[in-house]
């Protein structure tokens, strides 16, 4: 009996020290994670968000739980919740974690992310729960977009030139 109880203790312990790590990482991690459960009816009910992504969107946890998708609106757009829906049924249907860019318009302002998706199962086998994690990329996108417009700028003063070009050696003919 002792032996049982003394295993029953190391597991329990082990167990509550892996759980406190786990919820530490979710408080302290620099990403923003959400999770999402999963009804029997194939909708999407926020479980919860960590204070990274509370900091980031603006949203509170305590407000958030409990709601669904739609309830975001009017800070998010519809279109960008429909499409938000769709990444999470993607992530339903493929059975497998996803990750993708996204923008998301937030009260007006544009905000990107990287966002992985990955389904959680209960013990039959069945997703009742997707956890995201979105790295804010707003200063990477930011710093693509300038490349696009640089290259973009240099390619305008190349066509320029070469027309100049065309026009001098038609000039000396």
């Amino acid at each position: 009996v002792s032996y049982f109880l003394v295993t029953t203790m190391q597991r329990t312990a082990e167990r509550t020290f892996r759980d406190g790590l786990l919820d530490s990482i979710y408080r302290a991690s620099g990403n923003a994670i959400f999770v999402m459960d999963v009804t029997s009816d194939g909708n999407f009910v926020f479980q919860d968000l960590n204070p990274t992504h509370e900091r980031i969107t603006g949203l509170s946890a305590d407000w958030i739980r409990g709601r669904s998708l739609g309830d975001l609106a009017p800070s998010v757009p519809p279109e960008a919740i429909q499409e938000i829906r769709q990444r999470y049924q993607s992530c339903v249907d493929a059975n497998f974690p996803v990750t993708y860019q996204e923008t998301i318009p937030i009260n007006g302002k544009e905000t990107w992310w990287q966002t992985t998706l990955s389904p959680m199962h209960d013990d039959v086998g069945r997703i009742v729960r997707i956890v995201g994690i979105s790295v804010a990329i707003d200063s990477l996108k930011a710093g693509e977009l300038a490349l696009v417009r640089d290259r973009e700028a240099l390619n305008d003063k190349l066509d320029d030139e070469r027309h100049r070009m065309e026009l001098l050696i038609e000039a000396s003919n």
